[in-house]
Formats: structure tokens, C-alpha cells, sequence
């Protein structure tokens, strides 16, 4: 018996990535070209249009999905269909997401929800991959989230097998980019947290009540010790990062700017290989 999206509960993640001989049948909406049924179907969510893009240019024949206000976009990964949407910064558009999930009927075998994270503890530096064992929320909608346990053991296998070094570790989402390494160290403690981001949280709510099972996988673009430029100042009202904000922003903070930089371009290279990874053994 199907789920409330068409996705079997008696599936196991061992069965979906391969550890256990298995097919599955796509249950495709109406928006959807379904002529060639996948072996796996993904859903990632990510943040910003860097972001997005860094998934959507691992994937081929990509065509646009267009729920009123965002970015989507599915193609494919070999056998897997692949389906990114971009959720906004704050995660100002997930609502849109679920929304157009809901009424398409759409179902997925895992979401990822990818992106940044800033290092929160010494245990985590620039460049690690991270996988959230649950999120928590110090925002006005204080909570926690906890992600399936078989999910983060059959991700983490599939990494490492690749020779990706993962660090599983407790996330935090909030409501503002932290700039100081003396607000990543309270922030750190206080929640027993290792990472910060600003959607994660949000989207695994929403993920839950869709059915679809989802983890977050991050990548750390600025650890503990790092002082970055308030980013806060280029982001707009729905979520959206202002390019011409962010290019004045950074020239009135060059050499934090140009750190930023480079560790996010290791982060990207890190976050790009570990999708990959996934999406090439599941």
C-alpha cells in the first residue's frame, strides 16, 4: 500500500540505494514527462541560485518546473530522475514547494537538502561534509527534527565508500547569518550544536509532512574561528541574495570577503562531489 504520495513505507533505504535487490515503479504528476521510468527519484532543495546551480550542472535533459515564484528544475542522473528546486534564503519559498508537491502528487524516494553551513565547534573545518542526525531551531519556532537513522547509515556508506570523509553532526537553524566567531561559539554551545543554516530545519518540517523521507547534507563554507562580512545586509524580503548589495558589501570588507571566497569554493567542490556520490550510487 502506497503512502500519501505515492511512496511504499515498506521500503527500506537499503532497498532504494542498492544494498538490497529492488525496483521501484514511478508514480509521475501530470507536470511530468514519465516516457522513461527511473530506477530512483530525488528531490534536493537548496537555498541560493549558487547553489541550485551546482546541483542542476551535474544533471542532464533538464527541463524547467515552474511553480508560481521559484526556480525548478529536473532532469537526470543516469537512471535517476533528479528534481532541484530553490527554496530561498530563510527558506522564504519552501511554502511554494510543498504546496506544488502536494497538489502534483509528486513522490520522491529521499529529499536532500543541500547547501552551505557555518562551523559552529572545532570539530567541523571548511570543507567538511556534514549530515544532520537531527536540526534544531532557535527561532521564534523553537523545535527539533530528527532524520531516520537507516537514511544516515546508508548515505554515510555510500560516502565513504567513495572516499568521502562525512562528519554527522547536530544542525542549527537560524534566522541571521553569524559573522563573529564569538556568536558561532555561544550559539555552538548552547544548543550543542556543530553547524548553522538558515533552512534546514524549515524544510524537514515541511518534508515530514509530505512523507517524504529527507536529510540535510552541507557543506562548511566558514568555520568556527572565521569573521565574515554581514551577509544579512544583501539578503532581500523574500529570501533573495542582491548581487549588487553583496558586490558593495564586499568592497567595504575586502580581505573577510576574499576568505569567504575561497572557503566556499572549497565547500562547493566538497558539496558537489558528496551529491554526486548519492546520486550516482542510489
Amino acid at each position: 500500500m502506497a503512502g500519501p504520495l505515492g511512496i511504499k513505507p515498506n521500503q527500506s533505504p537499503e532497498e532504494l540505494c542498492g544494498e538490497a535487490a529492488d525496483s521501484r515503479v514511478w508514480h509521475s504528476s501530470p507536470q511530468i514527462d514519465s516516457s522513461a521510468a527511473p530506477s530512483r527519484s530525488f528531490c534536493v532543495l537548496a537555498a541560493t541560485p549558487f547553489e541550485f546551480d551546482l546541483v542542476t550542472d551535474l544533471l542532464e535533459a533538464l527541463q524547467s518546473l515552474a511553480p508560481s515564484g521559484l526556480k525548478g528544475r529536473q532532469g537526470r542522473y543516469g537512471r535517476n530522475r533528479v528534481t532541484v528546486f530553490q527554496t530561498q534564503i530563510r527558506a522564504k519559498g519552501a511554502g511554494i514547494v510543498f504546496d506544488f508537491l502536494h497538489r502534483t502528487r509528486s513522490c520522491f524516494d529521499l529529499a536532500l537538502v543541500c547547501g552551505f553551513a557555518a562551523g559552529l565547534s572545532p570539530a567541523v573545518q571548511v570543507g567538511d561534509v556534514v549530515l544532520y542526525d537531527r536540526c534544531l531551531s532557535a527561532g521564534e519556532e523553537a523545535g527539533e527534527c530528527h532524520v531516520d537513522p537507516s537514511w544516515i547509515r546508508v548515505i554515510q556508506r555510500v560516502l565513504n565508500r567513495t572516499g568521502i570523509s562525512l562528519a554527522r553532526c547536530t544542525g542549527l537553524t537560524i534566522d541571521r547569518v553569524l559573522t563573529t566567531a564569538d556568536e558561532k561559539i555561544v550559539l555552538g554551545r548552547r544548543f550543542s550544536a556543530q553547524a548553522a543554516d538558515m533552512e534546514s530545519y524549515h524544510i524537514l518540517r515541511g518534508m515530514q509532512k509530505l512523507a517524504v523521507p529527507a536529510l540535510v547534507l552541507r557543506a562548511i563554507s566558514d568555520d568556527v574561528t572565521q569573521t565574515v562580512p554581514n551577509l544579512d545586509l544583501a539578503i532581500d524580503e523574500a529570501g533573495g541574495l542582491q548581487i549588487s548589495r553583496l558586490l558593495r558589501l564586499f568592497l567595504r570588507r575586502p580581505l573577510p570577503a576574499a576568505r569567504l571566497a575561497r572557503t566556499s569554493w572549497r565547500a562547493a567542490d566538497s558539496l558537489r562531489r558528496a551529491v554526486h556520490s548519492i546520486l550516482s550510487s542510489c
